[in-house]
């Protein structure tokens, strides 16, 4: 567990349960990370909540104040809090909305594993410290993200755009 990245995956909505492959593919991102160890990268794990529009669009409103549903959200854990030392370091919580998702996904389009890779890594950056609100920050987050993406085979999403 020393250097890797491990995913505790719930699966809300049944939608997702149609990608058998979810877990591995988590999982295969999340070992990509592992390998390439980019700033900020701490072994642990990640909470994965796979749910829908409505459930993340509720989150969305609370926490960021915006009334609408988006692909994921990323709510890093406070690494200061007390967490024991013999249990894996838990780095937070990442919710996926199916629908959007799978809209996305179809209108760039692109396969929806491809897709989910690409929010899952996303998302674990965000988790990892890094953001996008500055344009130099969005380089650096994007340039990692493609890194992390060809490592598994899968195109440059900002390609697609």
């Amino acid at each position: 567990m020393d250097h890797q990245l491990l995913a505790d995956i719930v699966i809300e909505t049944a939608d997702w349960h149609h990608y058998e492959a979810l877990e591995a593919r988590a999982q295969t991102c999340f070992d990509s990370l592992t390998r390439l160890s980019p700033k900020g990268f701490k072994p642990g794990v990640v909470a994965l909540l796979l749910s829908d529009d409505k459930h993340v669009q509720q989150l969305n409103k609370k926490w960021r104040h915006k009334d609408q549903p988006t692909n994921i959200l990323s709510f890093p854990a406070d690494l200061a809090a007390h967490q024991p030392p013999e249990m894996p370091l838990f780095l937070g919580d990442m919710i996926l909305a199916y629908e959007t998702c799978a809209r996305e996904a179809a209108a760039r389009p692109v396969a929806f594993l491809d897709h989910f890779s690409h929010l899952i890594i996303h998302g674990a950056l965000h988790l990892m410290g890094y953001d996008h609100v500055q344009a130099a920050e969005a380089q650096e987050m994007e340039a990692l993200e493609i890194d992390v993406l060809a490592s598994i085979g899968i195109s440059n999403p900002y390609e697609l755009a």
